[in-house]
């Protein structure tokens, strides 16, 4: 075990400079990413049609799920440790297998239980795709997490090739397994499945090349730091996936809804919640130094927080005015998706502003308060689903995503302003300075690119 107060050798320093280079790849690599995913996103959309679909998302739901409940957190723990500078990558990474693998032969056995039950839910889609939703789920988790690892490093620069990768790979395999073949949800579950076991084959070797990753027994102190502060940030992550996902869940148990509408809601939901991946690559760049930091870099937050605000909002607006014509050009079938899109906006837009809080308080040991905000919007959620439920059908869903989204910022925010001292508009009114990171970052990029050439970058 590391020291708890010498950093490790094969953290690399934090300058100015290698920040704004870091949130500039990381940035970009991003943005490639997103744009792949909304390739990615109408292709499977268009491939499967609203029916399969609504399977598909249903399925994708129960792996992630089961995952989350019975991985007690060990990612976000193993993540923190390895970023602090208090585990080395190896001890990190294999007390994170220890608990990937004791979490899967638990969650699989459970979801393998549950399929049993005869429940509406598992008349969503075919039963090889719950299946295999099973299968993905130790490989899904501990790839997923090791990639993550990267960040934690600093290796920005892979993070992104991973990142641009995985979702190349990911299109790639669509059209083999559900164009070519014809393999339909199982085509598309294989996809997530072989996508992932190259992931982890390819980052291993990166880690064990770059830093020495190594097989090792993990010791018990080492396992128990990670379960603890896991478990700790565990009710806000099952929370968050929980409240994420409750719509879908109480449409799939639901007798009177199609796999169609299920399609339509999975479908528009991925394609709003897709803008948070703007405040998602801050956080990843943030949280090792704001780790690291005793006060938690709370100046550096708050500035990036307000450039995602106004980012997101942008962007959401465009998108929304989008919507239509695109729809109606590439996947007219999902026409009925629109006015859910344009519901969700307003609630991914709060959300968006308070999702860089939530490493700044988890480097203040206040890891509870993420926990206790998605308690309070599952609450909101689950009660406006079954009062509108029934009245106005799928339009309910994305009203609970509203509610949702609106109690958790208010929650996190108030939280970040009492433990930062920092204004109640701080965080969020625009400053004309703040550009100035944004157009550093890239500058920084061209600098780099000038520098070292297109291939390293």
């Amino acid at each position: 075990m590391g020291s708890d107060d010498a950093p490790a050798p094969h953290v690399k320093e934090n300058t100015p400079t290698s920040g704004l280079r870091d949130t500039a790849v990381t940035f970009a690599s991003r943005i490639a990413s997103m744009l792949l995913g909304l390739v990615w996103a109408f292709a499977l959309a268009g491939l499967l049609g609203p029916d399969r679909r609504g399977s598909y998302a249903v399925c994708m739901q129960y792996a992630g799920l089961l995952t989350v409940i019975f991985m007690l957190g060990a990612d976000v723990g193993s993540l923190y440790f390895v970023a602090s500078r208090k585990m080395s990558p190896s001890e990190g990474a294999m007390a994170l297998l220890v608990c990937s693998l004791a979490g899967s032969v638990v969650a699989i056995g459970v979801g393998y239980f549950l399929m049993q039950t005869g429940w509406e839910y598992f008349r969503k889609a075919n039963p090889t795709s719950f299946y295999l939703a099973l299968a993905s789920i130790p490989i899904g988790f501990y790839s997923g997490a090791l990639v993550y690892f990267l960040t934690a490093l600093r290796e920005f620069v892979w993070f992104g090739i991973f990142a641009v990768g995985q979702v190349l790979l990911s299109i790639l395999l669509l059209l083999v397994y559900v164009w070519v073949l014809g393999l339909g949800v199982n085509g598309a579950m294989l996809v997530l499945i072989t996508v992932n076991g190259c992931t982890l084959a390819a980052v291993w070797s990166m880690l064990r090349r770059k830093h020495n990753l190594r097989w090792m027994w993990p010791t018990g102190r080492g396992l128990r730091q990670v379960m603890g502060f896991g478990v700790r940030y565990y009710f806000g992550k099952v929370g968050n996936i929980v409240n994420f996902q409750l719509g879908t869940l109480l449409l799939a148990f639901s007798a009177a809804t199609t796999e169609a509408e299920i399609g339509f809601f999975a479908f528009g939901l991925t394609l709003v919640e897709g803008v948070l991946f703007l405040p998602d690559t801050l956080t990843i760049v943030l949280s090792p130094r704001v780790f690291v930091d005793p006060k938690g870099r709370v100046e550096l937050v708050t500035q990036c927080n307000r450039i995602v605000t106004v980012l997101c909002g942008a962007a959401l607006v465009v998108g929304a005015l989008l919507a239509p014509p695109f729809f109606a050009l590439f996947v007219p079938e999902y026409l009925p998706a629109v006015v859910l899109v344009w519901i969700l906006v307003p609630g991914v837009w709060s959300r968006s502003a308070s999702k860089l809080f939530v490493p700044y308080l988890q480097s203040q040991n206040r890891v509870g308060i993420a926990s206790v905000a998605v308690v309070a919007g599952g609450v909101v959620n689950l009660t406006v689903l079954l009062i509108l439920l029934p009245v106005i059908g799928l339009p309910a869903a994305a009203l609970g995503v509203v509610g949702n989204h609106v109690v958790v910022t208010a929650v996190l925010a108030a939280a970040f302003h009492r433990c930062s001292g920092q204004g109640v508009w701080a965080s969020w009114r625009p400053r004309r300075s703040d550009w100035g990171l944004l157009w550093g970052a890239l500058a920084s990029l061209r600098s780099r690119a000038a520098a070292e050439g297109p291939a390293k970058i």
